[in-house]
Formats: structure tokens, sequence, C-alpha cells
């Protein structure tokens, strides 16, 4: 056999060896095989083939910033101590690098091969960390995809090193890493739809709104059951069809619906009013928001409808507006009651000077008595959360014929109807009224009650009860005047009402201002959550500088409004009463340690100085809330380190008194920031309050930050205050008993 002969042969096994590895990645492929094992088997073959003492092969990726850096998938151990062993071990094969100063790095800004004989020298390298295996020769080959640097395979310390003919031998385990390449990316890309399909029918399944999902033709994919509830449209019905399933023939103008699709189509999305058809035929109001859903190329691939009934609120609307018209008619004929009717102007004087709300209450109802010349009048206050009668009062010559009601006879009534309706009723003497039940009748009738006048009372669209004129059936029947002069003076009643009660509302804001409070940021903070997640979401997906920077933006506010909603909660839950310490184990140094590390960044970015003293004599371990004594401290040094542009902060701990059981703790936070005048101290823990300095307006707030301090230090039993002069500073303290062992 010639040399020739051996060359040939050498070439030929060369060349099965290349498409038998080619051949089993392609395979492995075919087969739905991928996995990092896949790409450990192809490196192995790649220095294998090439003889060489080392490698890698990687993933391109990029940073936000558009940097490209490498992820491997496979990499050989090239561990020279223990440490480097044991991070090799941690993270292979899946290992990151982003020093671009390097020979692969080389490799990736230019998308070229780097083909390095002496790597040591070599202008491209950065060099190598100390004890690192020596590097006789390197070869970086860029893998590509579809025209795209997806990867790259990394080569070291071949014996006589690299040359173009063995990077074409290569090319087609090269070409197939690219194919592998791809198909990881397809997969990662699958199952974060799919993690996402599950989250978003989860998430559907659970939303109040109705959400219909269609595809570019208007062919419904998808609804939840809040659409099967609105619209008695099952799921199954509904798939397949198209939103005219739901048309009603309201909103048949062509206008409306170019003006909306142009708002899908170049804006994203659109707002407005429908009233849509039932399966059973009943009409329905919504408000509908339609989105359209754009994939990773910004091309739209699905619409998204949400719809809200506000049927009921339409048809409020609608009473209301037909109640106001009446009420101005009825106030036009009323000015002339007014001016004929002398008993009426001194009710209306009575009711506008009595603070006593029994008192009022019964001068009412002797004075619309008198007006109408009643037999009876009763004045009614009903509660209809709890369904109960807060108070009945009588007058007139009849009041001993005025029987005792409870609610349920209230509403079956005259008086029910009127507060249903929110207008007068009036009936005559032997009238059957068909607004009234048989047993009210009844009751009418033993009680000798002939022609009847009822009035809500009403202040604005508060509703408070009812006024009634009952007259004997051998006395005269009410008219409409009456119904009018009764009207005005309910009118008064219900603005004495509202005006007497002010001093218990107020006792009672504090605690409704609470519960509202709670529910509004329990409400406000649901969704914010589902927007902060979104946007993180959005963050992981490719996006242009541009649209990361809004992302970013609108994360970074979304912590800020969230921390805002948090205070609010956090005050209304202390004015309800309803926070609970949770007393455990803590450590006063380490609190404070770890408020000033939260505050270090902002701390460094001013040149300030933060300082700590804690007196030798403070217990070491101690117990209470340590979560609340950090967000006191928290607040207290983060309020110092705003405000103070230069200096210092120090923060002192001193114990005051200590007994078997407890410790009386001394904290203080001194700045050399600006200082408080004493109209500014005065009104410092107050609620809902900041200082009008251009400083706390120019970092804004809830104004709740040390009103909640105020509180959470007095269920410590401690005490909160400050003293400060204008320009030297301000030195806030507080006192804690946390208890001991």
């Amino acid at each position: 056999m010639t040399c020739s002969d051996t060359r040939d042969d050498e070439a030929l096994q060369r060349s099965n060896e290349l498409l038998q590895a080619v051949s089993r990645a392609q395979s492995q492929f075919i087969n739905n095989a991928l996995s990092t094992a896949l790409f450990e088997e192809t490196l192995a073959s790649v220095l294998k083939l090439t003889d060489s003492e080392f490698g890698f092969v990687a993933e391109v990726l990029y940073t936000p910033e558009g940097h490209p850096h490498l992820r491997t998938h496979a990499i050989t151990d090239i561990g020279w101590d223990e440490e480097s062993r044991a991070l090799y071990e941690r993270y292979a094969p899946t290992m990151e690098f982003y020093n671009l100063k390097t020979l692969y790095g080389a490799g990736l800004t230019t998308g070229k091969t780097v083909n390095a004989e002496h790597p040591a020298t070599d202008a491209r390298s950065g060099g190598l960390p100390p004890g690192h295996p020596p590097l006789n020769s390197f070869l970086g080959i860029p893998i590509y995809h579809g025209g795209e640097l997806v990867g790259m395979i990394g080569l070291a310390n071949r014996p006589g090193g690299y040359d173009k003919a063995l990077e074409e031998y290569l090319q087609p385990l090269v070409i197939t890493c690219g194919l592998l390449i791809e198909a990881y990316r397809n997969l990662r890309r699958r199952k974060r739809a799919e993690a996402e399909t599950i989250r978003m029918a989860t998430a559907l399944q659970s939303i109040d709104e109705a959400i219909m999902i269609t595809d570019l033709e208007g062919v419904i994919q998808d609804v939840n059951p809040a659409f099967e509830r609105l619209t008695g449209y099952s799921r199954a019905e509904a798939l397949g069809q198209t939103p005219r399933l739901l048309k009603s023939g309201v909103y048949d103008d062509a206008h409306y619906y170019e003006t909306m699709w142009k708002a899908i189509l170049t804006k994203g999305s659109w707002e407005g009013e429908f009233v849509n058809r039932r399966r059973d035929g009943t009409m329905f109001h919504v408000e509908q928001t339609i989105s359209a859903v754009r994939d990773e190329t910004g091309q739209i691939v699905a619409f998204v409808a949400a719809q809200r009934d506000v049927t009921e609120r339409k048809r409020a609307e609608e009473a209301l507006r037909l109640g106001e018209a009446r009420y101005r008619d009825q106030l036009e004929q009323t000015q002339t009651a007014l001016a004929e009717t002398r008993a009426l102007y001194e009710t209306s004087k009575i009711l506008s000077t009595l603070q006593s709300m029994p008192e009022m209450l019964q001068r009412a109802v002797d004075g619309v008595a008198q007006a109408l010349r009643a037999n009876r009048v009763t004045l009614i206050l009903a509660n209809p959360v709890d369904q109960s009668i807060t108070h009945y009062v009588k007058g007139g010559p009849g009041a001993s014929l005025a029987v005792d009601i409870d609610y349920d006879e209230l509403i079956q009534g005259l008086s029910g109807w009127a507060m249903r309706k929110r207008r007068p009723a009036l009936t005559l003497r032997d009238q059957l009224d068909q607004r009234e039940s048989d047993y009210v009748r009844q009751r009418r009738a033993e009680t000798m009650a002939g022609s009847v006048v009822v009035v809500p009372l009403l202040y604005q669209d508060r509703l408070f009860g009812t006024m009634t004129a009952i007259n004997r059936p051998d006395e005269r029947d009410f008219t409409d005047r009456d119904v009018e002069l009764m009207l005005t003076i309910a009118n008064q009643v219900a603005v004495a009402i509202e005006n007497t009660s002010l001093y218990h509302q107020a006792v009672e804001a504090s605690r409704l201002k609470s519960d509202f409070l709670a529910t509004m940021s329990h409400e406000i903070r649901t969704p914010m959550n589902g927007i902060m997640g979104m946007t993180e979401l959005l963050l992981d997906t490719p996006l242009d500088d541009e649209q990361r920077e809004f992302a970013e933006i609108a994360l970074k506010e979304a912590h800020h409004l969230l921390a805002i909603i948090n205070d609010i909660l956090d005050f209304s839950v202390i004015e309800a009463g309803k926070l609970i310490l949770d007393e455990r184990e803590l450590s006063v140094a380490e609190i404070v340690d770890g408020v000033a590390s939260s505050l270090a960044a902002e701390v460094n970015s001013k040149r300030l100085v933060l300082m700590t003293d804690i007196a030798a004599d403070v217990p070491p371990r101690l117990r209470g809330d340590g979560g609340r004594l950090r967000q006191i401290l928290l607040n207290l040094v983060g309020n110092a380190v705003k405000f103070t542009e230069r200096g210092e902060i120090e923060v002192r701990v001193a114990l005051l008194a200590r007994q078997d059981d407890a410790a009386m703790l001394h904290f203080s936070v001194r700045d050399s920031g600006p200082g408080l005048g004493a109209s500014e101290q005065a009104r410092l823990f107050q609620p809902f309050t900041q200082l009008d300095s251009g400083a706390t307006r120019r970092h804004g707030g809830t104004g709740l930050g040390l009103a909640i301090v105020g509180r959470l230090v007095r269920l410590m039993n401690g005490e909160v205050g400050v003293e400060s002069q204008v320009g030297r500073g301000a030195t806030f303290w507080f006192t804690v008993r946390l208890h001991c062992g």
C-alpha cells in the first residue's frame, strides 16, 4: 500500500467519523431527544475529530443593552484548582461568559472565525486567570442559522494548531449545531408559551369581566366563565362563532365600527359601549375594551375583548335623570307654596337652627302635620343594609293611632315603594293601591287610615327614610299641592338630618375612612401586582432599547405606587385597630445594621455619612415585632437621608430602663438637614399631611409615613417626638417597650 493510499484511507475514515457524528445528532434531533446531553455528545465528537484538548459548544445571547455573550450547552472541565473545579461542578454544562476582550469575544463581535496560533500573545486575547492551563492554539467557529449568529464552537490545544481545511471539514457538524441551538431555542419558547397559556387560562377562569378571544377573522377561540354567565352562551356554543352572536342591532352605525377598528389597529386597543343581546333575547349594556394581541414580531395574531356589565348603572342613571327632571318641575311649582304658607316657613326656620336629632325630627313631623292639616305624621329613618328602623317619630293630633312597625312591614307599604323609587307616593280614601301588600292594606284599615302621602327623605343621592302624612277615612284626600309642600319640607328635613349628623359622622369618619382605604388598597394592589408581573414578563421578551426603557420605567413607577398603597393599607389597618404586633426574638443591632444597609446606596450617592451607636447596656436579644420596629427606623432614617443634602446622619440606641421582663429603649435619628419650624413640627405626625417646603413637595409621598410611625410607636407602649431648629437639622426620637428573654 502506498502513502497516497494510506492518506486516502485516513481521509475516508475521518469523513465517515464526521458523517456518523452528524447522523447521530440529526437522528436524536428528529426523534425529539433534544437535551444538554446531545450537545455534550456533539462536543465530544468535535474534540475527537480535531484531536483538541479543550472545547465548548455555546449559544449566543444578548444583554438588555444589546451586548452579545455566550451561554454554554457543553464545555470540557478545565479546572486547575479546587475553586475552579467546584465552579465547574456547580454550573456546568450551562455557564455564561460576558467578557468580550477575549478570543471568543472577537468572534462574537466580528461574527468571523478566530484562529489563534499563539493565544498567549494574541492581541485579541485578554489573558488568562492565574493557574489556567496554557493554551497552545485556539479556534472559534461562529455558528449561523438562517443568517443569524446563534452560537460558537470553541476548540483549544490541537497539536500543530488549526487551519482552514479543518474548519471546512467541520462545517456539516457546525450546521448541525446551528439546527440544535435553534431547536433548543424553540423548545424554550414553546415551554414559555405553554406556561403562559396555562397562566392565561387560569387567569381567565378567575377574571370577573367577560373575556372573549377571537382570531384575525373574528372567529371566537375562547371565552371565560364570566362570559358564559353574562351572555347565557356556553363555551361550546360560543367557540367557532363570531361576536355577531351578541349583536342587538342598537349599534348599526358603520362609522362607529370604523372608528373602533381604526383605534384597535393603530393604537392597539379601543374602549367604548355596546348594547348586546343575551341568548335568551334580553338586552344588556356593556363597557368593552378590545385589544390587539401581537406576537414577538409585532404582528397582530388575535383580539381580546373584555366586557363589563353596566346595565344596572345605566338604568340608575336614567332613573336619576328622570327623577331630577321631575324634581325640577316640582321645585318650580313649590315656590308658590312656600310663599303662601307661614307654617312652612316657620318649619324651615326650625329645621335650620335645631341641633338635637330627636328634637329636630319631632318638630319636623309637627310642622308637617300643621302645614298639611294632617291627622298624623310619621317620620322613619331606615337602614336598608341591616334592614332595621333606626328612628320612628310620630306627630299630629292623631299620633296615638300610629302603630309601631318593623322593617318588613315598612317595605311592604307605600314607604317601601317610595324608598325603592325614590319619589313620593299618594293614595286616596277607599283606593285599592296595588303598591301595598294585602297585609299593609288591612293594617291601614285597622288604624283608621284613609288618604296617605309618603315622600322619601333624600339629600343629594343619599336616602335616609320616609315621611308619611295620614288622614282618617272621614277626612279630606291629600292633593298634589300637599305632595309638593311635603316634598319641600322633606328636603329641608333631609338637609337638617345631614347637618345634625355631622358630629357623629366625624366620629365615624376615621373608621369609615380606614375601612375604605383598606378595601381600595387591596383592590388596587391586586391589579398592581398583575401589572408588575406582566411588565416583568414583558421585560423577558425581545424588546428594542426604547421599549425596554419604557417597560423599566413602568415597573419602577409601579413599585413606587405599590409602596404608597402599602402605606395606605398599613395606616388603615392601624386606624381600624386591626393591627396585631408579631412578637418574636429580635436583635436591635441587626435591625439597625439592616436599615443602614438598605439605605447605603442613597447615602453614598449623596456623599453623606451615616453613623450608628448602640449603647453597651442594650440587651443583645429582646422580644417584640422586629418588622414594625424596622419599619419605624427605616421611615425616620429614610426621611433624614431624603432631606439631608450634605453632612451626616446619626442613629443612636440607648437603654432608658430595665425591669425583669421588659426594657424601655430610646432611639434617636439626628440629621444635618434644613431643620423644622415650630408650626411644621406640630403637623408632622398628622395623617395625610405634608410640609409646604419645596424639598417636601419635591420628594412627594402620601403624607402617611410619620403618621404610621407615631401609631406604631404607641402600639409598642412608647412615645415619639422631634427636636429641631430651622437651619440646624432635626432629631427624631421615639421610645419602645420590648420584652426580655
